[in-house]
């Protein structure tokens, strides 16, 4: 039992460890709480030493808190390292070293009043072996706090493999930047074709001069601002010349440390772009060329271009404002598009996807994404699953998106939705609507066309309606509020469910209802029975069109507009009273 036991707490703190580590991947790079995570991760430690410790003194698992300490005792001193960037680790041992004296005597604390009697003899709190640690502990700080002010930089010259180089720079080191002199490249141009290849670090593009100018930015993390400036010294930056153009990139490959590299370009306005880059983020601002752009866990920006644009990505967010030319974005995760004169293409996925005023014409397909679209002025396409669309002011919108709740608001075309299991609702459209859903409730209103809905187990609302109407569901009720007198048929097939249509009081038409076993209802219309079983059939002497409405179990009740439920309960209680009597 106490193995399980035991198994299970290890779990729970892997589990627990695991999910930070989610949680830094989910939260987009560029955010506060992102940064904030990976800047104090040390704290996790923390915590989970703590968490050790007071699993000992309750339950004596672990049975010493040995291990709890060295994890508080480390994750303080890395959450110090993190919060003092200014320090290597030599000087932030000699400085705090009175911080492991304290969680060394708090953990003895708790050790020596947790004491059980069973446990046999307690032992001294300040025994010779405890001494010697104290002791240890004072004469190693002091000594660190001694070297620190005299060599800061003693450890840093230590030789050590790679791999324990960078985990020591990237864990302790402290970051420092360098900027080499502007490089201009001479007799460019204007519409040449400019590719840029970085990875780790930004690059950021602005055009509209007449000349090409590179600005390379280095970051180095070390110990020591003289390691870090030599490491510096090392990188180059790197252009070639070719038949494809001109090639921006760095030596990277040729140096053995880890560090990042930040372009700023300035090209001519009709150069042809292309960028690749990594870890970092991408702007390009003021092309009138095409822009290509190629990029993984990146986050890209793109402004006040009139060029087409395309663009390759990986896990990678996109900001995309004022473009004058058609953009094709793909694989990335949330999305931003305002003010573009052309035409979008997108395929994005888990993220947010949101569109402002596109001129051109809109195809998005976004699985597990919420996607929210206003001033489309072209018909759009729009495909999801498990995600949400929202989508105001479009001339014409197609929508696929199963598991997806789905609002359309003032279309002046037509609408088309396919979804099923979430609610789906429209206003304003000026077109024909058609809806073929399963599981999912509609409801509409101010339908100008004609309007098609077919769904199954929810109810469907449609108010105000001006054209043909044709309504099949089932296991719940459908309700009809005509905006004015029909001029076009009206079919509704449902199953289990009853059927309530509103039509002004001079309305002409002709009518066939049925329900199997319920009641067809007239309420405001003279020339009507009260209430008839299963059938009624009445033929208008002045024409008009055909109504056609057909349920089982259920009433069917035709009223005329502004017929309150107040009358409509009084009618079902006379005619209760009427039956028993």
């Amino acid at each position: 039992m106490a193995s399980a036991a035991k198994r299970k707490r290890g779990l729970l703190i892997t589990g627990v460890f695991l999910i930070a580590a989610g949680l830094v991947f989910l939260i987009p790079s560029h955010s506060v709480a992102a940064q904030w995570m990976l800047r104090l991760w040390p704290a996790f430690l923390v915590l989970a030493g703590i968490a050790s410790v007071m699993a000992y003194a309750v339950e004596r698992r672990p049975r010493s808190p040995l291990g709890g300490t060295v994890l508080i005792v480390i994750g303080v001193l890395l959450l110090i390292g993190r919060l003092q960037a200014g320090l290597n680790p030599l000087q932030i041992y000699g400085r705090y070293w009175p911080v492991l004296l304290g969680i060394f005597a708090g953990v003895e604390l708790v050790r020596y009043y947790s004491h059980r009697p069973y446990e046999g003899v307690q032992k001294p709190a300040f025994r010779f072996s405890r001494v010697v640690i104290v002791g240890l502990i004072i004469a190693s700080g002091l000594i660190a706090n001694r070297v620190a002010a005299t060599r800061p930089s003693l450890l840093s010259a230590l030789k050590l493999p790679k791999y324990l180089t960078d985990f020591r720079d990237s864990v302790t080191g402290q970051s420092y930047s360098f900027s080499d002199p502007a490089v201009v490249v001479p007799d460019v141009d204007a519409a040449s074709r400019i590719s840029v290849d970085n990875s780790y670090g930004d690059v950021k593009l602005v055009a509209g001069g007449s000349i090409l100018r590179v600005t390379l930015t280095k970051g180095v993390s070390a110990w020591s601002e003289e390691e870090a400036r030599a490491t510096a010294a090392d990188i180059k930056l790197v252009i070639n010349r070719g038949a494809d153009g001109i090639n921006i990139t760095t030596n990277r490959n040729q140096v053995d440390r880890q560090f990042t590299t930040g372009m700023l370009i300035e090209a001519p306005a009709a150069a042809s772009v292309s960028v690749n880059d990594a870890f970092g983020t991408v702007a390009t601002s003021g092309t009138t060329g095409p822009v290509a752009i190629n990029a993984g866990n990146c986050q890209v920006s793109v402004a006040d271009s009139s060029g087409t644009v395309s663009m390759s990505l990986s896990n990678s967010n996109v900001e995309a404002s004022r473009l004058g030319g058609d953009v094709t974005i793909k694989g990335a995760k949330n999305v931003n598009v305002s003010h573009l004169k052309g035409g979008l293409d997108l395929a994005s996925s888990n993220g947010s996807v949101d569109l402002h005023d596109i001129a051109g014409a809109v195809r998005v397909e976004a699985p597990f994404s919420r996607i929210r679209a206003e001033g489309l002025a072209q018909v759009a396409e729009i495909k999801t699953r498990h995600g949400g669309v929202e989508v105001i002011r479009a001339a014409g919108l197609s929508v696929e998106a199963p598991n997806s709740p789905v609002r359309a608001e003032s279309l002046s075309g037509d609408l088309s939705v396919k979804s099923s299991r979430e609610p789906i609702r429209f206003r304003s459209i000026q077109g024909e609507v058609r809806v073929v859903a399963s599981g999912s409730s509609v409801t509409a209103e101010d339908i100008r066309g004609p309007i098609h809905v077919e769904t199954s187990n929810s109810p469907v609302n449609i108010k105000n309606f001006y054209g043909a109407v044709g309504v099949r569901t089932n296991y719940n009720d459908v309700v009809l509020v005509a905006g004015a007198k029909p001029v076009s048929d009206i079919e509704v097939e449902n199953n289990h469910g009853g059927i309530r249509l509103e039509l002004p009081a001079a309305s002409d038409f002709r009518l066939d209802a049925s329900s199997e076993n319920g009641f067809i209802r007239s309420i405001g219309f003279g020339s009507f029975p009260g209430a008839i079983r299963n059938t009624l059939m009445f033929p208008s002497e002045l024409g008009g069109p055909t109504i056609r409405l057909k349920t089982s179990y259920r009433d069917i009740t035709l009223t005329v507009s502004g017929t309150s439920q107040g009358e409509v309960g009084v009618l079902r209680r006379r005619e209760y009273y009427h039956a028993t009597a």
